[in-house]
């Protein structure tokens, strides 16, 4: 008799043990995958921010060279006054991305482009530059457009296209300046729709 609970004392220390070892094992692949996971959207968030800080500073390029252009603009017609390529990359960490203009509260139709010319303070309600990734981690980052006078619009997918146009565009007699990333038409605000 004295045997057997040996042999049993032996078989509940080797399910300790095991229960033990794999509780531990568990908590350090627990906290090696949040490690992991902090780290990556740290990155993720970085590279964001990298890329809305250069459209941004494309943006504002443009628009400091487009200014100096007076020449009258036909109504809805629109002149483009300069492109830059972005050279954005394929992925940030990893991870597939776009990057996208908005202005809020406005809805657009197609213009007639007609020729082509070589060459502060922020509102919070205006213009931004959005990035975010398309797959988990989901991360946005959103970067207000200083308060110049443009509408910005368009949008790139993991760095495709990511050509940034500037044009100034005459909208129902309204001289208007638009900033379109990517492969997309310009388009004219629609001011009510009978």
């Amino acid at each position: 008799m004295i045997r057997s609970k040996k042999g049993q004392a032996e078989l509940v220390e080797y399910i300790l043990t095991f229960l033990i070892s794999t509780i531990v094992i568990i908590a350090i692949y627990a906290l090696v995958m949040a490690i992991y996971n902090n780290q990556l959207a740290a990155e993720i968030n970085n590279d964001l921010k990298q890329l809305n800080a250069q459209t941004l500073s494309s943006i504002i390029k443009l628009y400091t060279s487009a200014s100096s252009y007076t020449d009258p603009i036909q109504n809805n017609n629109a002149i483009l006054l300069g492109t830059i390529n972005l050279n954005y990359p394929n992925n940030v960490a990893r991870r597939n991305y776009e990057i996208l203009l908005v202005s809020p509260g406005q809805i657009y139709s197609p213009l007639n482009i007609t020729t082509s010319y070589g060459s502060g303070g922020q509102d919070m309600g205006g213009p931004k530059i959005i990035g975010r990734t398309l797959v988990k981690p989901f991360i946005e980052v959103i970067t207000n457009i200083p308060s110049i006078d443009i509408v910005a619009q368009g949008q790139v997918s993991n760095g495709l296209n990511p050509i940034l146009s500037f044009y100034k565009a005459n909208i129902s007699g309204n001289v208007t300046n638009i900033a379109i990333l990517g492969n997309y038409s310009i388009l004219s605000n629609v001011n009510s729709i009978r």
